[in-house]
C-alpha cells in the first residue's frame, strides 16, 4: 500500500509545472514580432520585461 500512495502522489505532482508554463505561452501568443506597426524607441518593450524597447531589445551596437 505504501508504494501505491506515492506512486500515485508523484503523478499530480508532475502534471501540475505543465499548467504554469502554458499560461506562460499564452500570455506571450498576442505579442506579436514583426508585425506592420513600427515600435518606438519610447514604447514599453514587445517582450514583457516592462522596460522601453530602447532600453531592452531596441540597443543598437551591443557587442
Amino acid at each position: 500500500p505504501s508504494t501505491t500512495s506515492s506512486s500515485s502522489g508523484a503523478a499530480p505532482s508532475s502534471a501540475l509545472p505543465t499548467q504554469p508554463q502554458e499560461s506562460k505561452q499564452v500570455s506571450r501568443t498576442p505579442v506579436v514580432k514583426g508585425d506592420h506597426e513600427k515600435i518606438g524607441r519610447n514604447d514599453p518593450c514587445y517582450c514583457g520585461s516592462g522596460k522601453k524597447f530602447k532600453q531592452c531589445h531596441g540597443k543598437v551596437g551591443v557587442s
